[in-house]
């Protein structure tokens, strides 16, 4: 059964409820909860659809619990032949242990290298960062739901694919450890790399991240 983006709006609208009364600050170390549901869609075509409003979703489901490590803290990259930097960057490390529930029933352990910005008001008042992460994703059992090598629904998919996410995260200041986030999770072959374009799967939602130090 697929849903469409509008039934998830008063979710959304309750994250940003939550970073305005629900400040954080970054840590070293966090530890991280979400859930994620499974969007049908493919990842160049996300943008679109969700501007749209034609994202729509299928009855497969994601928990995820992520530890997070700031290995550089305030990384400058550096551009080359101009002498020059952009903005200051966080280096993370990145492991995360993955539940799958309705149209898939299996484990998955991701681990990412992850560039986080430094904080930036949005909107004149809405303290934002944004991340992406780049690693490998294994699935602890050949996923029922994703596509094979013969395109077609848990028939030869892939257990090793390469994991991609992107995370915006909303906090105020440090008076509380806690910060609320939108997360996209992401499976595939890099082009035919691992795996033919066609297998591996997108997945949209929020969690909570707490920061340990």
């Amino acid at each position: 059964m697929k849903y469409s983006f509008y039934r998830f709006i008063p979710w959304i609208s309750a994250v940003f409820l939550v970073a305005l009364s629900a400040p954080s600050a970054h840590a070293s170390l966090s530890l991280a909860i979400h859930g994620e549901r499974w969007a049908d869609t493919r990842l160049p075509l996300l943008p679109k659809n969700l501007v749209t409003g034609n994202l729509t979703f299928d009855d497969s489901w994601l928990g995820g619990l992520v530890v997070n490590w700031v290995a550089v803290d305030g990384w400058k990259v550096p551009l080359p032949f101009t002498g020059k930097t952009l903005a200051r960057w966080d280096v993370e490390l990145e492991g995360q242990v993955i539940r799958h529930y309705g149209y898939q029933h299996h484990t998955e352990s991701t681990a990412a290298v992850v560039l986080r910005t430094r904080d930036f008001l949005a909107l004149g008042r809405l303290p934002v960062n944004f991340s992406m992460g780049n690693g490998l994703s294994w699935a602890h059992s050949k996923p029922a739901y994703e596509k094979g090598v013969t395109n077609t629904r848990g028939v030869e998919t892939r257990q090793l694919q390469y994991h991609l996410s992107f995370e915006t995260e909303f906090f105020r200041s440090a008076a509380s450890r806690f910060s609320p986030f939108i997360r996209l999770h992401h499976r595939s072959g890099i082009w035919g790399v691992i795996s033919p374009q066609h297998t591996g799967s997108n997945y949209l939602g929020i969690g909570v991240r707490y920061a340990i130090r």
